[in-house]
């Protein structure tokens, strides 16, 4: 009898305990396996919650709702999520609430969960990696956080048509997934979003601005693309896309798409090559001036055509980055800027050499800009004559003690040499007409620079380097 006393006891001070840090929020604890619910759930049936765990939000107005049976993972169970705990909402599933990574081998054995329609907010990896195959999402949700179905094996969802926010990832690699719809409430799909599914066409709706980087990388199945008229912005769409085409809404202001590709409205900005296309060679429309980051990413083309009347002028970074069929190319001749990262993927024995450095070339000069170094430099640096652009990142290797610029050289980019004591001089041509303000590290202290009198964006004065006004750049 008296033992039966103790064990009451007990069992009402642990009942007790849980009820106080469970709603002070001190119970996130056992989101991540303490065991003090999992013991008072299974304490002579005490108190049987469902295996779940409640903590208090930070507006003290509702709770947010995790699983706190980590001991076991029986072959097939159901949840149901309550709609009130102590009489207030349950508004959220709580970041990593349902990650069965904290599970008995890995495995929660979920295979249905029904939400009521209290929930407005589903948490950061909330159901990463989940068993089962669909869920339906009450319209009451508004935010779904990053990473929150990641590698689960959804079959189908449906998206609440007043959801606002969906995190990064949020489906990545639900390689069972085969088709989704995103809401026209949608602003914004953020990075890797779709990653690694299965989905075999996407229309982006009416209402989305912006689309973010590698949102559809790795979907071996996806083959078209529609961007609707209200798309403002996108990045690039991932490592090995197999899109063939894009096309884009005819009354979208800001993008057109021609031949399955993107471009701007006017034309002048190649914005996204189709990397799933199996076309070998691609002729650059000669209303472009300046292809865009990443455009051509993944692509399987072996070579890229710039007409005679080209008007290219600028090459963004990572331009051609993973083009591992492309051989180097010749750019036209009004080509004023190319940036390192744009080739450097690329086949480097078709660059021209010349004392320390790879050059890009133009058709009639070979010598355009210096994109790599072949060895580091001891003494005195002279880029080719025909230099017309010093690219940002050149990041020169060695211990010069002097850099010559020569005249042609219309711009030096960021980052073309980093700490270097030994560096005593630095001349700049007349042709000069823009410096980026960190291409020249500042701790060198004893660089002086010597700027042509004739150059009429700079000046030097007791080898201090200056705008022609009178700023100081270096």
């Amino acid at each position: 009898m008296k033992r039966k006393w103790i064990r009451g006891v007990f069992a009402v001070l642990m009942l007790a305990f849980c009820f106080v840090i469970s709603g002070c929020g001190a119970c996130t604890a056992c989101a991540v396996g303490c065991g003090a619910c999992y013991f008072l759930i299974h304490s002579d049936g005490i108190m049987d919650t469902g295996h779940l765990g409640y903590t208090l939000n930070e507006d003290g107005q509702s709770y947010s709702v995790y699983w706190t049976d980590f001991a076991y993972a029986p072959a097939r169970r159901e949840v149901v999520i309550p709609a009130e705990y102590r009489g207030l909402p349950v508004t959220k599933i709580a970041d990593c609430g349902f990650y069965p990574v904290a599970f008995a081998n890995g495995r929660s054995g979920i295979v249905k969960i029904t939400l009521p329609d209290t929930i407005v907010e589903i948490g950061e990896e909330a159901f990463a990696q989940g068993e089962f195959e669909e869920i339906k999402l009450p319209d009451s949700i508004v935010k779904i956080g990053a990473d929150a179905f990641r590698s689960s094996q959804l079959k189908t969802i449906d998206l609440p048509d007043k959801l606002e926010s969906l995190g990064a990832g949020a489906f990545s690699f639900c390689d069972n997934l085969k088709e989704i719809e995103f809401p026209a409430s949608l602003k914004v799909i953020q990075d890797e979003t779709l990653e690694g599914t299965a989905v075999e066409t996407v229309v982006i709706p009416e209402g989305v601005e912006e689309i973010q980087e590698e949102v559809f990388s790795y979907c071996d199945n996806l083959k078209e693309l529609h961007l609707s008229s209200t798309v403002k912005s996108f990045g690039n769409f991932g490592d090995d896309s197999s899109i063939e085409r894009i096309s884009v809404a005819e009354n979208n202001p800001y993008f057109k798409s021609i031949d399955g590709n993107v471009y701007s409205k006017d034309g002048t900005k190649f914005i996204q090559y189709a990397a799933g296309k199996t076309e070998t060679t691609f002729e650059l429309p000669s209303e472009v001036t300046m292809i865009q980051r990443k455009a051509f990413k993944y692509s399987t083309l072996e070579s890229i055509v710039f007409p005679e009347n080209s008007r290219l002028t600028e090459v963004e970074a990572s331009a051609f980055v993973g083009c591992r069929n492309l051989q180097m190319m010749v750019f036209p001749d009004t080509l004023q800027k190319i940036s390192i990262s744009a080739i450097s993927s690329l086949d480097w024995s078709g660059l021209a050499e010349y004392e320390n450095f790879y050059y890009v070339s133009t058709v009639s000069n070979k010598y355009f800009a210096p994109v790599g170094q072949i060895e580091t430099v001891s003494e005195s640096l002279t880029f080719h004559s025909q230099t017309k652009y010093v690219p940002a990142n050149l990041a020169i290797k060695g211990a010069p003690t002097e850099i010559l610029i020569p005249e042609g050289v219309t711009e030096i980019g960021a980052n073309l040499i980093g700490y270097c004591p030994s560096l005593q001089r630095v001349t700049i041509p007349k042709t000069v007409a823009k410096i980026d303000k960190i291409a020249f590290y500042a701790g060198n202290v004893g660089c002086k620079f010597e700027v042509d009198p004739e150059n009429e964006a700079y000046k030097s004065v007791d080898g201090v380097l200056y705008t022609k006004d009178g700023q100081k750049v270096l």
